[in-house]
């Protein structure tokens, strides 16, 4: 029953977006890491920029503008990233191999987000060939 109204909920906010804000994801996932059987991600992949925890890619599974809040799947963290000057550009053109991004991880809860951007396949592309950053 709960997962029933959690889903209700993502139709409503996704029609939300799509007809009210003028917000187009893109049509094509992330792929999924190779332990785990690839899922279609009905929302897209999108850039995430949030006032706490940075800026984020990966598979929109929910947003809910209420609190601010979004759930992505296979998503990587950019800490530091080159060859793009804004979180636009990263969702368009993409970051280039010097950048520090995160590896992968299954899913992360956003919060306190303040854009929500769609990518292209080209700027996706790119983020998947930076290697994981890791100390």
């Amino acid at each position: 029953m709960q997962q029933q109204v959690l889903d209700a909920i993502a139709d409503r906010v996704v029609s939300k977006m799509l007809t009210g804000n003028g917000y187009v994801p893109a049509t094509t996932p992330i792929d999924a890491p190779t332990n785990t059987p690839q899922q279609p991600r009905p929302y897209g992949v999108v850039v995430v920029r949030s006032s706490g925890s940075g800026v984020w890619l990966g598979n929109l599974d929910y947003k809910s503008d209420e609190s601010r809040t979004v759930i992505l799947s296979n998503a990587r963290r950019a800490w530091q990233w080159h060859g793009c000057l804004s979180c636009s550009e990263l969702a368009t053109k993409g970051p280039d191999t010097n950048s520090k991004i995160s590896g992968p991880v299954e899913t992360v809860q956003v919060y306190d987000v303040l854009e929500v951007i769609g990518t292209t396949d080209a700027a996706v592309t790119r983020w998947k060939a930076v290697p994981a950053w890791a100390k």
